[in-house]
This record gives C-alpha cells, sequence and structure tokens, in this order.
C-alpha cells in the first residue's frame, strides 16, 4: 500500500495484513521527490566509492571535504559524473572506517534529520532524529544472516551497497496480544493454570482466530529488498522488532569481503523545544513551496 503524506515523502507499508496501520513494526518511506534530500544521498554513497582528495585533514575538515564533494557534483552531468566515478573510484572497496568514510557517515546525519521532520505524518508519536547520532553495521558475502533488534524506533538505509547485490530484509517471528481472553491467568475449578492446556499458537491469516483473544503468531514475512531499483528508500523500524538481513548476490559465487554497510540512527520523542522548531520549519518549507522555491 502506498500512503501519501501532505510533503514528498511517501510511504510504503510492507508488513502483514493484520498489522495496526496506525502502530506499524515497519515503514518504508520513499524520498525520491524531495529533491535536496535525494540528491545527499545520492552523493554521499558516490562519495564512499570515491578517492577521497590529497592532503591530511582532521576529522572537522575532513567533513567540510565531503560537503564540498556534494556541492561540486551538484551541477554536473550524468556524463560528468560516470567520467568522475571511472577517474576517482577508490580501489579499496573493503575498509569500513577511513577517515574520509566517516565523514560520509556523519553527514548521512542530514538526511536521517530531514526525513525525521515528516515522523510525525508516517509513524505514530512525535519522533525525531537528534544529529549526530548514527551508527553502522556491516554486511558480508557468504556470512551469516545478521539479526538486529533495537531498543529504539530507528530509520535505517544503505550507505554502500555492492553493485549487483540485494539486501533481503525479514522481520522474524512476532507475537501479538489481541483481547485478553475472559479468563486469562485464572486457574479452573481443578486449580490448572488454563495456560498450560491452552490451544498452541496459531497462524494469524485465520479471522476465526483473531476473535477469540488468544494470542496470535505472525509468521516470519520478507518486508523488503534494499538493492539498485530503491536508492531513495529509507526504512522505519519499530524498537523491539527482529529483523534479519540476508546478502544475496544472485548465484555469484566468487565474490567476497564487504558487500553492504548499514546506517541507522535512532529516534526520540520530541521535546517542546523540538515541536516548536518544527512548526517553524514546516512553515518554512510550506511558504517556500507556495511561492515555487521548491
Amino acid at each position: 500500500m502506498v500512503t501519501i503524506i501532505p510533503s514528498n515523502f511517501y510511504t510504503l507499508d510492507g508488513t502483514d495484513s493484520h498489522a495496526d496501520p496506525s502502530n506499524p513494526l515497519f515503514r518504508k518511506i520513499n524520498f525520491e521527490h524531495e529533491a535536496a534530500v535525494r540528491l545527499v544521498s545520492t552523493e554521499l554513497r558516490r562519495a564512499w566509492t570515491a578517492l577521497p582528495p590529497p592532503g591530511d585533514r582532521d576529522s572537522k575538515s575532513e567533513i567540510s571535504a565531503v560537503q564540498d564533494f556534494i556541492r561540486a557534483n551538484r551541477d554536473k552531468t550524468p556524463e560528468e559524473l560516470a567520467a568522475m566515478a571511472i577517474a576517482s573510484s577508490n580501489p579499496d572497496t573493503q575498509s569500513i572506517h577511513t577517515s574520509w568514510r566517516d565523514a560520509v557517515y556523519d553527514q548521512w546525519n542530514n538526511v536521517l534529520y530531514d526525513v525525521g521532520k515528516f515522523l510525525p505524518e508516517i509513524c505514530p508519536g512525535d519522533l525525531c532524529h537528534r544529529p549526530p547520532d548514527c551508527e553502522l553495521f556491516a554486511l558480508e558475502f557468504h556470512g551469516d544472516d545478521v539479526v538486529r533488534v533495537w531498543d529504539q524506533d530507528v530509520l535505517l538505509i544503505p550507505a554502500f551497497l555492492k553493485p549487483g547485490v540485494s539486501i533481503r530484509v525479514k522481520i522474524l517471528q512476532q507475537r501479538q496480544q489481541d483481547e485478553v481472553a475472559p479468563d486469562e491467568g485464572i486457574p479452573d475449578e481443578a486449580g490448572s493454570d488454563p495456560a498450560s492446556s491452552a490451544p498452541a499458537p496459531f497462524d494469524c491469516d485465520s479471522t476465526e482466530n483473531l476473535s477469540t483473544g488468544r494470542r496470535v503468531v505472525l509468521p516470519d514475512v520478507e518486508v523488503g529488498v534494499f538493492d539498485a531499483s530503491n536508492p531513495c528508500e529509507i526504512w522505519y523500524i519499530k524498537q523491539g522488532t527482529s529483523v534479519c538481513f540476508h546478502v544475496d548476490i544472485g548465484g555469484e559465487t566468487g565474490a567476497k569481503g564487504l558487500a553492504a554497510v548499514i546506517m541507522y540512527g535512532p529516534l526520540y520523542e520530541m521535546n517542546d523545544d523540538e515541536r516548536e522548531w518544527r512548526e517553524i520549519e514546516s512553515s518554512r518549507v510550506s511558504a517556500m513551496k507556495t511561492a515555487g522555491l521548491m
């Protein structure tokens, strides 16, 4: 299902049809029509694969160099960008942390923050991202699947995805309590615990079972794929959700090493100052769009 929201973002829900749409475990957020966010994310991925400018720089100067890289590419033609990618391609595709790549990761905070400004229209609660606050994890070819469970709601997006790679993402088995049954937790006349003789968990696809008030089991479900076809997707994951990441290389057997780097940023409940700032920013953006400046 595609959900249009009052901005240039829209969401694509990928969870089970019985999930509460007002309290999702997972949402895909597409920002392809938000030009500034699309530009920054595209150039940050390009910067990850590029050779850094020559010279020694401290961390602050390295961040400035990444920002200069983005600005310099803003007005280049596709042909110029393709030629630059060949000329300045970094042969090192295995190092996760270098001073240049750490500066690239830092700038993903801008993407997370901009998407976070619209989260109240997408997800429950008044959530926001507070830069600088993002982390990463790596996925390797022929490695074990990576399972993550976050203790906060998060946004996540690939910072690097090797050409030809697909990252398949699955939500592992979740339990959802519908309405508590009238005798839940009350011993029967024989003194036994009713939970010990309760029927086995059932598949949530059964409508009849959903009305009983017993605990239902949501089956593992593949919710999406990160690959070259969706560079403008960032995903919302609810805290406590077990998420499995699997590297798919389409049958290729010779690939080794690093396949992808996934960025994620925790989300927080907004305070009063953040709510006030968001209202001001929303009004400013609306005025600019009305004037045709965005």
